[in-house]
């Protein structure tokens, strides 16, 4: 019995301590039909990223063909943000991420797709069948 509760407190232990390494942003303003299209087309103008209230970076977006990526149809991004290299603007606990897009032309019409994604520090096995 004592081998069994050991075994369970290493499993637990190794299952708990899972956690998330890094969340990555993703932002793209696009215009075209990625449901439909393999490509879409980026629309220029600049974006402006905020980590709670705090600019922490800037980045023009230039026109491009943009691949539309897997099955669901995710955009290939123009701004990409892993909090892994945020370092002290990063906080213990909830942080709010804004991001600001000014297009070069602002009459325009587009869409933007918001991306993000948590790594983990667990590995996951899949198959198909």
């Amino acid at each position: 019995m004592k081998r069994l509760s050991l075994l369970l407190a290493l499993i637990w232990s190794s299952a708990a301590s899972a956690g998330v390494l890094n969340v990555e942003f993703k932002f793209t303003p696009f215009t075209g039909d990625p449901a439909t299209a393999d490509q879409v087309q980026s629309v220029p103008g600049k974006a402006f990223v905020f980590m709670n209230g705090v600019p922490i970076a800037d980045q023009e977006i230039r026109e491009e063909e943009l691949p539309v990526l897997f099955d669901e149809r995710e955009i290939s991004p123009s701004v990409w943000i892993p909090t892994e290299s945020l370092g002290p603007a990063l906080r213990k606990g909830k942080n709010t991420i804004r991001i600001e897009f000014t297009p070069d032309d602002a009459k325009v019409k587009y869409r933007a797709q918001l991306r993000w994604a948590s790594v983990m520090d667990e590995a996951t096995e899949s198959s198909e069948e």
